[in-house]
């Protein structure tokens, strides 16, 4: 009879430690979980923060993208204005080149023509002046002539014959004669010493 409650006391008492120990086991693991926890979430606060700025660098990569894109927009278009205005005075001076070859064209005929007639002038005072040196070799006979015939007539005048007046009157008509032959040839001179000052205008 006094056997059994010592056993039963045993038993009692011995529940105690075990179940301290479980409960101190469980309270450490619940530690190491929530420091585990707390490393992790540092972590993470860590990686998402480094995420944050990093997509904070992006985006002002992406504005500074994009302010790149519409500087080189408005340059292309100041770019195609430029081009435009290029191809308006290209355009200008080829119209100003076909001009110009034009007005060379031009004035290439118009030195051609010009020099045929400067040419044909010339030959015209060469022609005046071989007319002009036949005339100086004509000249002395011709006023031998006209000599001749004034003291001719002089002399008809001195005899004062009325036969004479007939020879006086062919002497007279034939001293006119001359007298406009020497005219007609003495115009070519005149036509020669006229026609350089017309060429050299």
């Amino acid at each position: 009879m006094a056997i059994a409650p010592r056993n039963s006391r045993r038993s009692s008492i011995d529940i105690w430690p075990g179940f301290v120990d479980a409960l101190a086991q469980l309270l450490m693991v619940i530690i190491f979980i929530l420091l585990v926890f707390t490393a992790g979430q540092f972590y993470l606060s860590e990686a998402l923060s480094g995420r944050d700025q990093a997509l904070q660098r992006l985006q002002q990569q992406v504005n500074e993208l994009g302010d790149l894109l519409a500087m080189e927009r408005r340059a292309t278009a100041d770019l195609r204005v430029n081009a435009a205005d290029l191809s308006a005075q290209l355009a200008s001076s080829q119209a100003e080149r076909d001009r110009l070859t034009g007005q060379l064209r031009d004035a290439d005929a118009t030195v051609s023509a010009d020099k045929d007639k400067i040419e044909l002038q010339l030959r015209e005072i060469e022609s005046l002046r071989r007319d002009l040196d036949a005339l100086k070799s004509v000249r002395p006979d011709l006023e031998a002539k006209i000599a001749a015939l004034a003291q001719q007539q002089a002399q008809v005048i001195e005899r004062k014959a009325p036969p004479v007046i007939l020879d006086e009157q062919a002497a007279n008509a034939r001293v006119h004669r001359d007298r406009r032959h020497t005219v007609n040839m003495s115009e070519p001179t005149a036509r020669c010493h006229a026609r350089p000052h017309i060429a050299i205008k």
